[in-house]
């Protein structure tokens, strides 16, 4: 499981999550950009610990310093402090954590990402269980001081701050894999393409005066999507409604009704 911020938001950066880099494979991004430490401490309750996953990865900490102003012991405490809430919960689970990489024209935040990475090293040096990726080291080449980007390798940027896709992410990977994170294994689910209208497979029935159609449509990014569309008129509590069902669990169903 990837979460974080908008290093692991697939929506903008990360856009080959499920497109290519991890199609069919056990693996899920929840990230969301500009989100900082100190709010995934809230976020982890129902965005990470439900998974149970066995390996995390996360990059989180960055906005806290540019876009939070937080002090470097703040920044420190929250990323700490996330990462020890979910081993309370998931005392199993592996993290692999990219670290804090400067941004393009803004060297001044330099001694403050040293800083920060260094006390998230000490803490992290007797917990065998968190592992840390130097992606800060990606982004600066030999000649190039960190903070000072007038020479980086513009084909492994996005913009100023975020990995190209797909070379930035690529070595991002690489540097992941070679931490020891293991590689995602084939969803057994999935069954190689992605749903299309050929796909479907419909079923239908009657509930007095309540006529159903169900819809499978297949495999969607690793979840099952299951549509319910009722056209019938209210009767014994149910009305017109569509409703959406994810990996058919009742506790993941939306539903559009007619009040």
């Amino acid at each position: 499981l990837f979460f974080g911020d908008s290093f692991t938001d697939y929506n903008w950066f990360f856009r080959d999550f499920y497109t290519s880099r991890f199609t069919g494979l056990n693996a899920e991004t929840v990230g969301i950009s500009s989100s900082r430490a100190e709010q995934w401490i809230w976020f982890i309750q129902d965005l990470v610990l439900p998974y149970k996953p066995k390996t995390i990865v996360s990059h989180i900490g960055t906005n806290d310093i540019f876009d939070g102003g937080r002090s470097n012991a703040t920044v420190i405490n929250s990323v700490t402090t996330l990462f020890d809430l979910i081993h309370e919960d998931l005392p199993n689970t592996e993290v692999w954590w990219w670290t804090i990489e400067d941004r393009c024209g803004q060297s001044g935040k330099a001694s403050n990402i040293t800083a920060v990475n260094n006390g998230i090293s000490a803490w992290a040096s007797d917990k065998p269980w968190f592992h840390i990726v130097d992606t800060r080291s990606i982004f600066v080449s030999n000649d190039s001081a960190y903070g000072d980007k007038t020479k980086y390798d513009s084909t492994l940027w996005n913009d100023s701050i975020h990995p190209s896709n797909p070379k930035g992410y690529d070595l991002f990977m690489e540097a992941t894999y070679k931490a020891g994170c293991p590689r995602p294994t084939v969803n057994s689910k999935y069954d190689g393409s992605y749903a299309t209208l050929s796909d479907y497979s419909v079923t239908s029935g009657n509930e007095a005066t309540n006529n159903w159609r169900t819809i499978d449509t297949g495999y969607v990014k690793n979840f099952l999507y299951t549509a319910e569309v009722s056209t019938g008129a209210q009767d014994g509590g149910w009305i017109r409604h569509i409703s959406i069902n994810l990996n058919n669990v009742s506790t993941s169903r939306f539903m559009i009704g007619d009040k």
